[in-house]
Formats: structure tokens, sequence, C-alpha cells
């Protein structure tokens, strides 16, 4: 995980036109590279009943491969190369989200944005916040702790014979 990717802005160059300009690459603030697509975030709140749903994706006429807001597609004019992702949000128009060498890397980068925005705007609420969701539970706790301690299920009064 720790590898960094060839920036596919600059190739590498870490230079956002000629080299003489000095003028640096926005994706990769001038090294040449950019970190592979974080993990995940919904991993930080399955353990909480929360997953966001996998991006589905179409390849369209234009050889690019699309889902929802998202699209990957070649550097024109080349069909080989970098994928770029990019996005398109009505309220903050196009965004860039970067150049990637495999199709699987920048889906992956495509899905943690996804997750991202949408998780961002959920908020986890504890259980007593909901008083009928919560005597629900504890209802039903005590409808299994009175069938597992039914008489006749194994449980004896008396000492222990061990």
């Amino acid at each position: 995980m720790g590898d960094i990717e060839t920036c596919g802005k600059c190739m590498g160059s870490g230079y956002g036109g000629h080299p003489d300009s000095g003028v640096l690459c926005s994706d990769c603030n001038g090294t040449g590279g950019v970190p592979p697509p974080r993990p995940p975030v919904s991993e930080q709140k399955t353990m909480r009943g929360v997953r966001v749903k996998p991006l589905v994706w179409e390849k369209d006429a234009s050889n690019s491969w699309v889902a929802g807001p998202y699209s990957i597609h070649h550097r024109w004019p080349h069909n080989d190369g970098p994928f770029i992702v990019s996005a398109y949000f009505a309220n903050i128009g196009a965004a860039h989200l970067g150049s990637f060498s495999t199709l699987e890397a920048a889906k992956a980068a495509a899905q943690a944005d996804y997750e991202a925005r949408i998780l961002a705007a959920l908020e986890v609420v504890p259980l007593a916040a909901y008083p009928a969701v919560k005597a629900l539970v504890e209802a039903a706790v005590a409808a299994e702790r009175a069938r597992l301690l039914r008489p006749g299920r194994g449980r004896r009064v008396g000492r222990c014979p061990v």
C-alpha cells in the first residue's frame, strides 16, 4: 500500500508545464508521484451497520466507464496510458480526482471518494436517542433470555457435580 504511483498529469516530471517554467504540477505538488487510493471510508462505519453500496460501472460509447457522477477515461488522444477519474457535481461542477495506472485503481479511487462524500453526511446517533427502538431491542433481549432459561432447558438448581 505504501507504493507511490507515477502522476498521470505530469507523467512523473513534477512540473505543470515545461520544466523551465518552474511551475509545479498541481496533482503531485512537484513530487512526480501520487499515493495509491486510500481504503474505503465505509470500513470505519460498517461495524455500526452503515455501508455504502458499490458504484456500478458501465462502459459507454466513447470508451469511458461511467457510474453515477463519476467517469473514467484515457488521456486524449491515446486509448492507453493513465486512467483519469473525474466527477461532475451540480453544486461544484467538474472535479478531477486523479490519474491512475490501472482501471482497478481508478475505480477504487472513485469508490473511495463516493463513500467519503456519502458518509460525511451521515451522523451516528446513539440508541438512547430513539426510545422506541431501544424498547424493542430490550424486549427482544428479554424474550430471548426467557426462552433460553425456561424450565427443562438443562438448567439445574443445586450443587455442581464437578
